[in-house]
């Protein structure tokens, strides 16, 4: 039992009031009848009420959060339909990609092909093989092939905190064309 706590069998006596109107006997008053007990309820002694356990209370401050027994049944299914939403949703924009990319209409034009299938291979036409890949680069160049390599210059400038790269084109760089 925790300290200074008493089990009482008699209720207190409070301390007269030192009020004059609350000292009279009020004797115009009606007093209400007792409410009726149920059968079904059980009687119990003073004595047995102070014994009885009663649950301590659970919040210490009024910021704390009571969830309850049921809380972790109650997450895990938000949770569960949380996904299922979010799965739902997934194959709903699917479907609708997949419809909109179907309702898209394929129109070639008619017209001669400039260039014709393997004209550019270097059998062909070798000055046509090689060619710059990027427009506005000092020197980039690359070969029309399926695995093409990137060839290209680009310089650093040193002596600062941290090196520049430098291999675009600047119209007021002052180099000869």
């Amino acid at each position: 039992m925790a300290k200074g706590r008493l089990i009482e069998d008699k209720p207190r006596k409070r301390k007269p009031s030192h009020r004059a109107e609350e000292n009279k006997p009020t004797e115009n008053l009606v007093k209400s009848p007792a409410p009726q007990k149920l059968a079904s309820e059980p009687k119990f002694s003073p004595m047995e009420k102070s014994r009885m356990r009663r649950p301590h209370r659970r919040q210490h401050s009024k910021f704390s959060l009571d969830f309850g027994k049921d809380f972790p049944k109650k997450f895990a299914t938000g949770v569960l339909v949380v996904i299922l939403l979010g799965v739902l949703l997934y194959f709903v924009i699917q479907r609708y990609n997949l419809l909109r990319r179907q309702r898209q209409v394929y129109s070639p034009i008619q017209l001669p092909r400039l260039v014709q299938p393997n004209e550019t291979a270097p059998e062909n036409s070798p000055e046509l093989f090689w060619g710059t890949y990027r427009p506005g680069v000092y020197f980039g160049v690359s070969h029309r092939s399926p695995h093409s390599m990137l060839f290209g210059l680009a310089w650093a400038t040193l002596g600062t905190l941290s090196p520049q790269f430098r291999h675009e084109c600047l119209q007021d760089d002052g180099l000869k064309r």
